[in-house]
């Protein structure tokens, strides 16, 4: 009995340190003129791995272009080599796709904020405030650009909903990063 209690102790004690060396917990800030959970724009694929983890997936887009995805919700593109445009959205595949993707242990569980204050699931009146667009009509996009990024917001909304700025509510971005 010893013995057990013994190799038990000594169990608990390794995961506790692998645990507590593991990677620092990942920023749910993301900043259009910075980067996302951490990482920042013009980083490579080598160090957003080793911040976020091995992705669900990679898409090589094009010679230049390669896409990580984390979950079904999350893709980091990357131009030649470097980090440059980040995707939120339900799906970023195809809904037939994604409903078979596990969730990312890294990604899917933070809750983001998106410069200047935006959350997911904010409708489109909270979100214009949030930009001081006062004058902002509901739609199912809004866009802005910050010093060195262009930000797509996304909505979706009900039939007939347009003008109306409540019936809108966020469900992606897109920010492309441009230094």
């Amino acid at each position: 009995m010893k013995f057990y209690l013994t190799v038990l102790l000594v169990l608990v004690a390794v995961v506790s340190s692998a645990t507590s060396r593991g990677a620092a917990p990942v920023s749910p800030v993301i900043d259009p003129d910075r980067g996302a959970y951490g990482v920042p724009f013009g980083s490579t694929e080598k160090q957003l791995i080793e911040k976020l983890g091995a992705p669900s997936g990679t898409i090589q887009l094009s010679s230049t272009r390669r896409a990580l995805i984390y979950g079904k919700s999350h893709a980091f593109l990357f131009r030649k080599g470097s980090f440059r445009t980040f995707i939120f959205s339900q799906d970023v595949l195809d809904y037939r796709v994604s409903g078979g993707m596990e969730p990312h242990p890294t990604i899917d569980s933070v809750s983001w904020v998106l410069g200047p204050g935006i959350k997911n699931g904010m409708n489109y009146a909270q979100v214009a405030k949030a930009l001081r667009r006062t004058d902002a009509q509901g739609d199912y996009d809004l866009n802005y650009e910050t010093t060195n990024a262009r930000v797509q917001l996304q909505f979706s909304g009900r039939q007939g909903g347009r003008g109306d700025p409540e019936s809108f509510t966020l469900h992606g971005f897109v920010i492309e990063f441009e230094p």
